[in-house]
């Protein structure tokens, strides 16, 4: 049986854009339950990037983070999955920009890396992944 799934890219919770979005999440979650309840299978739910609306002076990715959190919350419960189903891809909006180092920077557009030798330390425990991960707001 071929597993479902549900697609979802570029949500941007912004608190400013929070209540034009809401009608709108709020009517993809009853599409979703209708297609559940007619029979569509979703397995897992997968959010491919931009769930914030990028670092702002007024709101910081963490309360971003937290609308987002209540939406896949509901998302997850109409589609009846742990969350553990849900995987998310941080896209470039999603970055703490004042948390990037210019070495970072420097790293990664040095013309002798490959692909292979930028994606190594993410595959490693050296530390400089914690402060790579530590852009996206973790």
């Amino acid at each position: 049986m071929t597993p479902g799934w549900l697609h979802l890219s570029d949500l941007h919770f912004w608190a400013r854009t929070g209540w034009r979005d809401a009608r709108v999440l709020q009517a993809l979650l009853v599409d979703v339950a209708e297609q559940k309840t007619a029979g569509r299978r979703i397995d897992f739910i997968l959010c491919t990037g931009d769930i914030g609306f990028g670092t702002l002076a007024k709101e910081s990715l963490a309360q971003q983070y937290q609308d987002a959190a209540d939406f896949f919350t509901s998302l997850l419960a109409c589609c009846k999955l742990p969350s553990q189903r849900l995987f998310i891809v941080p896209g470039n909006h999603d970055i703490e920009r004042g948390k990037v180092l210019a070495s970072q920077t420097k790293y990664l557009h040095d013309s002798k890396r490959t692909t292979a030798n930028i994606n190594q330390p993410c595959r490693s425990s050296m530390p400089v992944t914690g402060i790579w991960r530590s852009r996206f707001g973790s």
